[in-house]
């Protein structure tokens, strides 16, 4: 096992640190940014849920934007939409918080009722490729 950040441990089995955190950054309850046709457009656009990685890790899953993966954890699984972000880390994946029935789902502890905000380990596969 190895620790990343003091935050998680990943095996060979469970590569990816899932890190959830929130991917619009407030911009959703801003007045100034409610009537923005691009931002509403976007927020319509990613009502399921989804994951980001980069896209060198989505390459090498063969997997394209908007197909759909399959997040294993030793909590649970779940299948759900990937996005790519060129600013994502390797073998790190971001689970918005905006979606929190799949992080419960997938994150230890989440039986607490609270929602987890400390990366977990996990391991990602395609579920439908190109």
């Amino acid at each position: 096992a190895q620790t990343r950040g003091g935050a998680t441990e990943t095996d060979e089995a469970h590569p990816f640190v899932l890190v959830p955190r929130s991917a619009r950054g407030g911009w959703t309850t801003d007045p100034r940014c409610q009537g923005a046709h691009v931002l509403r457009r976007e927020a319509t656009m990613y009502r399921d849920p989804y994951l980001l990685m980069s896209p060198a890790e989505a390459f090498a899953l063969n997997v394209r934007e908007g197909g759909r993966v399959r997040v294993i954890t030793r909590q649970g699984a779940a299948v759900i939409r990937l996005r790519v972000d060129a600013g994502i880390p390797p073998k790190t994946a971001v689970l918005p918080t905006e979606h929190p029935g799949i992080i419960r789902t997938l994150a230890e502890g989440a039986e607490t009722g609270k929602l987890p905000t400390a990366p977990f380990a996990g391991a990602i596969e395609a579920a439908e490729t190109r």
